[in-house]
This record gives structure tokens, C-alpha cells and sequence, in this order.
């Protein structure tokens, strides 16, 4: 039971970082600056979590002038790859 529970809770903590992960993509996308003070916490913060991860990949590529941050699109992929077993996990305690 309580293994479930630490389960759930790591699940609900990678879907938090994801979505910030996947706004911060977005915004990337489109070129949108860190003028705004929500904007530039989302970065700020979602560069902590981009920082280990640095330098695997190119960090981003224009094209056709979009922004494109493989380093984000790869963290985006692993906590997914990682979501999806913890959600396994807790399917397979119930």
C-alpha cells in the first residue's frame, strides 16, 4: 500500500515536470521571451531541469524560424518513457 502511494506521487511529480517541460517547448517554439514574469520562472525553473541533460544533443535548431530544443524534446521522451513504467508499476499493485 504504501509502496502504491510512493508510486502515485513520483507518477503525479514526472506529469508536473512533463507539462512544464512541454509548455516550455511551446514557447520556445514560437520565440516568446522571458519579458513576462511567468514566462521567466517557467524557464528558469525548467533549466534546472534541462541543466544534467546539456550538451547530449544540440541544443536547438531553427527551422523555418521556429526554435526547436532537442535537448527539451529528449528529456520530454525519457520522463515519459520513465511516466509509463511507474504507471505500470501502479497498475500492477491494484
Amino acid at each position: 500500500m504504501l509502496f502504491r502511494f510512493l508510486a502515485q506521487i513520483v507518477y503525479t511529480i514526472l506529469v508536473i515536470i512533463e507539462t512544464l517541460l512541454s509548455l516550455r517547448f511551446i514557447l520556445k517554439l514560437i520565440n516568446i521571451g522571458n519579458q513576462v514574469g511567468i514566462i521567466a520562472w517557467l524557464y528558469n525553473t525548467t533549466d534546472k531541469i534541462l541543466r544534467p541533460f546539456l550538451g547530449i544533443v544540440t541544443d536547438s535548431v531553427v527551422f523555418w524560424g521556429f526554435t526547436i530544443e532537442l535537448t527539451t524534446l529528449l528529456v520530454l521522451f525519457i520522463l515519459s518513457v520513465i511516466s509509463y513504467a511507474v504507471y505500470e508499476i501502479i497498475k500492477a499493485y491494484s
